[in-house]
């Protein structure tokens, strides 16, 4: 057991955070606007409410970075004119001792990442041109069609604002290899973590956002997953030289390229076989169902409905920090909010055998979710268990390529069942791949083409734990199995990206968090903003919407429920330490 300690830190034999001497296994949520509510009041209320739901740890932005100095509204780091200029006062890093104060009053931890991948500037009027967001307004006022400053999380500033400003070449990778833009970040870096480094209510540093080598501005054929790597390195070796009683995260989604050169020796796992108990006082439902099989799936016991259209949010974005979405449904500030229900971009759920989502009354009775499962298991945090995992997964995959193979053989399709969302997936790097690993045929999440290796950046000595995210609708996590229902597939992939994690952390005796994860419901549908853009591509600010786009494209709530639960349900059976849902709501 590690030594008591008021930090939360990591206890080597178990790889459990722990605090006070205590375990911390969690289920958390993501709440990036906290600093940017009008008063210290709407502050209280939002956290008293989330501890009241159970909430242990929120995750939220500690940048705000502004190319002009706004009207109205908070701002921490000013990025113009060849210099930075860090906000200390009422409407700057005041609002954020203001969030991690009253965090810990109501007994929540806070993790603080500390820039973005993602930063669109088509934000006023929709336009797809691109304009300024000089001297913008937190509230443009009534009438107008402009969304208020900072109601996107990729609304912030963020690496391309850095690159914006000291770039040389306009691409996104410039922010881990110019020498001139990791300056000022790791000096923003540093004004940040120390300011915070003896507090404890701080939960961990994270080093950005879901960095990757694309993003609003385009990538360079150069970037690789060693150049995010490297980046890793620099940066959470800065943070821990400034403050060595916090953890350090990555905050990364996850890419996995088993093939793509590795930098950092990958760490022994010297501790022995330990048990993990069950998570405790997780706001989870309390009938979670089992995994789905070959048909589609029916209605299940889940954290509960969402509210009404209008309170809606994306898994990267909401529509308004006012109207996100929670699993309570609350209609003032005063009710107990919990862990909103996260959407993520909606998808054709298109297969060779449906066209939207599965009816929920189709489902036979063996293929329903026990209404009272056994109990979890405990949870071995071994390398055997990993091994187990991974052996798993690998033969999923194995049934699933077969049965491609068969179809392609008696259809003639040549084109795979490889899932693409193209109206949202992330560009690429540079439109090849940089590993020959056979999971290279699962997509971009396996072939090193967003320039991520989670793993090599795991086996960094000051990254103290993984993260990952499951937003099946922005990414692709693997095939289609040809043979099951759209619906089917997306909770699968999910359940074998996470049993996958859940084995890496095993595997190098590190700690494992879920830092988000969503699907877009049909009642959502129209608020939804994808990570990448700035406007719903379903219901625009204009009224316009995407052609094409109806609302048979997305899961319907009860099965956005079914699969959150299962999704739970896996990471504790894992042996996950935390997950976050996303995203925290202000009601």
């Amino acid at each position: 057991m590690a030594p008591v300690s008021r930090f939360v830190s990591i206890d080597k034999s178990s790889s459990n955070f722990v605090v006070n001497g205590k375990n911390l296994n969690f289920v958390g949520t993501n709440a990036y606007w906290l600093p940017t509510l009008n008063s210290e009041a709407d502050i209280d209320t939002v956290l008293a409410n989330m501890s009241a739901a159970g909430v242990k740890v929120v995750r939220t932005w500690a940048f705000n970075d502004v190319h002009a100095i706004p009207e109205s509204g908070t701002w921490f780091q000013l990025i113009a004119n060849g210099t930075t200029f860090i906000n200390t006062g009422p409407n700057g890093l005041q609002k954020l001792d203001t969030v991690i104060s009253l965090a810990e009053k109501h007994g929540i931890f806070v993790v603080l990442s500390l820039t973005n991948n993602w930063n669109p500037l088509t934000l006023l009027n929709n336009s797809p041109n691109g304009v300024s967001i000089r001297g913008r307004k937190a509230n443009p006022g009534k009438g107008s069609t402009t969304l208020p400053r900072n109601t996107l999380s990729n609304d912030f500033g963020g690496m391309d604002a850095y690159v914006r400003e000291f770039g040389k070449t306009g691409k996104h990778d410039e922010f881990y290899t110019n020498p001139t833009i990791m300056s000022h970040f790791l000096n923003y870096t540093a004004f940040i973590v120390s300011r915070y480094r003896n507090n404890t209510a701080i939960f961990s540093w994270e080093v950005a956002n879901d960095p990757r080598c694309g993003s609003s501005l385009p990538a360079s054929p150069s970037c690789n997953t060693t150049t995010v790597t490297k980046f890793h390195v620099a940066a959470s070796t800065h943070i821990k030289t400034v403050d060595p009683n916090h953890l350090v995260s990555s905050g990364n989604q996850g890419f996995i390229c088993n093939n793509c050169t590795k930098i950092i020796p990958k760490p022994p796992p010297d501790s022995p076989p330990v048990i993990i108990p069950q998570m405790p006082d997780s706001p989870l439902p309390a009938n979670l169902p089992s995994p789905p099989n070959s048909t589609s799936l029916s209605n299940s016991t889940s954290p509960s409905d969402s509210t009404s259209p209008s309170n809606s949010t994306s898994p990267s974005n909401s529509s308004s920090p006012s109207n996100s979405t929670s699993p309570t449904n609350s209609s003032s500030p005063s009710n107990s909010t919990s862990p909103p229900n996260s959407q993520s971009p909606p998808d054709s759920q298109s297969s060779p055998d449906s066209q939207s989502p599965p009816s929920p009354t189709s489902t036979p009775a063996a293929a329903r979710p026990s209404a009272s499962p056994n109990p979890l298991p405990p949870g071995a945090r071994s390398v055997a268990k990993a091994k187990r995992l991974l052996k798993q997964v690998a033969a999923e995959r194995k049934s699933i390529l077969m049965k491609i193979r068969k179809l392609r053989a008696k259809t003639g399709d040549t084109s795979g069942f490889t899932r693409i969302r193209g109206k949202w997936m992330a560009p690429p790097t540079s439109g090849k791949r940089q590993s020959i690993s056979p999971d290279q045929d699962f997509g971009p999440a396996f072939d090193g083409s967003q320039g991520v290796d989670s793993q090599d950046i795991l086996n960094i000595p000051d990254i103290s734990f993984s993260t990952f995210q499951l937003f099946p609708d922005q990414d692709s996590y693997g095939l289609n199995d040809p043979t099951l229902p759209a619906f089917n597939n997306t909770v699968n992939q999910g359940l074998a990206w996470i049993k996958q994690h859940a084995a890496i952390g095993m595997m190098v005796n590190k700690p494992v968090t879920l830092n988000g994860f969503g699907l877009v419901s049909q009642s959502n549908a129209p608020f939804f903003v994808p990570f990448n853009t700035t406007g719903s591509p379903f219901t625009s600010i204009s009224g316009n919407s995407m052609p094409g786009s109806n609302s048979a494209s997305f899961v319907t709530d009860e099965q956005r429920d079914q699969a959150y639960a299962m999704w739970l349900r896996a990471g504790l059976e894992a042996g996950l330490q935390g997950m976050f849902q996303y995203q925290g709501c202000l009601k």
